[in-house]
C-alpha cells in the first residue's frame, strides 16, 4: 500500500482525510476525492494480471454488451456535455459504448 500525499490532479500537499473507515481523502486545494493508502501500481498490475481474473467476463461478453447497452440507453437521457469516469471498469466494456457521447471517456 502507498500513501498518497500529493494530489494527482493538482499536485496540491493540503491532503485531509475525510473518511477513516473507508481510507477517503480530499485535496484542500482541489476538491479531488481519492483513496489513501491505496494499492502501489505494482500490486494494481499483479491482481489485474492474473491468468484467470476476467476469463469469464470475456466469455460472456456478448451477453454483457446488451447488458451495457440497455444501462447506456437509461442513462443517455439524463446525460450532461462532457466527461465520464466509470469506476470499476472490469474490461471496459460500458465505456466502449459510451465513448460516441461522451467528450472523453
Amino acid at each position: 500500500m502507498e500513501t498518497v500525499s500529493v494530489c494527482n490532479l493538482c499536485e496540491g500537499s493540503a491532503i485531509e482525510r475525510v473518511d477513516a473507515e473507508y481510507s477517503f481523502c480530499r485535496c484542500q486545494t482541489c476538491g479531488y476525492i481519492f483513496d489513501s493508502p491505496r494499492p502501489s501500481i505494482e500490486e494494481i498490475v499483479a491482481f489485474y494480471s492474473q491468468g484467470a481474473k476476467y476469463d469469464s467476463w470475456v466469455e460472456a461478453e456478448k451477453a454483457r454488451d446488451a447488458l451495457w447497452k440497455r444501462r447506456l440507453e437509461k442513462l443517455l437521457p439524463y446525460r450532461a456535455a462532457g466527461n465520464l469516469l466509470d469506476i470499476g471498469t472490469g474490461i471496459g466494456q460500458f465505456l466502449h459504448h459510451a465513448r460516441p457521447y461522451f467528450t472523453d471517456v
